[in-house]
């Protein structure tokens, strides 16, 4: 199983492309008015970071991301690698 420490430090990397921001609450929104992250901002940010820790992006991936937070990516990127390993 992917693990998930591992996971936030790549969306931190690959975050740190698209802003100068540090971002250390990894429970606050992307959205969120501590963020602020533009929709437009947050489509290149998941295609990168498909990319870099390779997980694909399906309708059950967007329908998992509930609040748009580093630790919810996280754990549906987990869900979304085991998903591919078994075959599912």
């Amino acid at each position: 199983m992917p693990d998930k420490t591992k996971i936030i430090e790549e969306l931190k990397k690959v975050l740190s492309v698209f802003s100068d921001l540090e971002f250390s609450d990894i429970e606050s929104s992307l959205f969120g008015n501590k963020y602020g992250l533009p929709s437009f901002g947050f489509v290149y940010f998941i295609l990168e970071a498909s990319k870099k820790i390779g997980f694909e992006i399906t309708d059950d991936f967007s329908n998992a991301l509930t609040i748009c937070s580093l630790s919810n990516l996280a754990d549906v990127i987990i869900v979304q690698k085991s998903a591919m390993q078994t075959g599912n």
